[in-house]
């Protein structure tokens, strides 16, 4: 799996899978989670705590999270690292064979909220559109496509679109001339008499 580098969140020690999963469901927790059990790593990406991309060893996707399931009441060790909306978007690009249909099971009596909707799932497993709503974890977004925080991931990827990166290299490289004409290191000559 190709995941953008983001910025450390935490690590999580000893904990039940199941426990973890409630926990970055209920704080929402948008990045990815690598968890290790014994010799075995898999990872799952979420957005606001929806699962969106898994990967388990040469699985990926829904057979992946399938597999996960079988791991619920293990103690597993976790590192959790944050994702900002373009790193987010970028996983998603890098990953489209990792990525979770809509809804996927996690426990029999509950559906978790994953991916983008799919209306066959809804129809196989038999939920209404009122059982939809009632599990849904909704995003603040307002009738522009902004977050609430005034981000869009569309615009952060448009911004990165139309860098000019030679110009940037030309600038970056100018400024290190002058840093580097400013320096005093004299010290650093060795002059010796001979």
């Amino acid at each position: 799996m190709k995941l953008p580098r983001g910025t450390f969140h935490s690590i999580k020690k000893g904990i039940l899978f199941r426990s973890l999963l409630d926990e970055i469901e209920k704080t929402r927790f948008t990045g990815y989670c690598t968890i290790t059990s014994g010799i075995e790593t898999f990872t799952l990406v979420l957005n606001s705590g929806i699962y969106i991309i898994a990967d388990y060893g040469k699985l990926e996707g829904e057979h992946a999270w399938q597999k996960m399931q079988k791991m619920l009441d293990m103690k597993v060790d976790a590192g959790l690292t944050t994702l900002n909306p373009a790193q987010l978007e970028l996983a998603r690009e890098f990953n489209p064979h990792a990525a979770l249909p809509s809804f996927v099971r996690r426990a029999p009596a509950r559906q978790v909220r994953t991916g983008v909707p799919n209306q066959g799932i809804r129809k196989k497993e038999g939920i209404s559109g009122d059982q939809v709503s009632e599990v849904r974890l909704e995003q603040q977004v307002t009738e522009n496509g902004l977050a609430e925080d005034g981000t869009s991931i569309g615009r952060d990827l448009e911004a990165l679109d139309n860098m000019d990166i030679d110009e940037m290299t030309k600038k970056i490289r100018e400024s290190c001339k002058v840093t580097i004409e400013h320096l005093d290191l004299d010290h650093l000559i060795d002059n010796r008499e001979e």
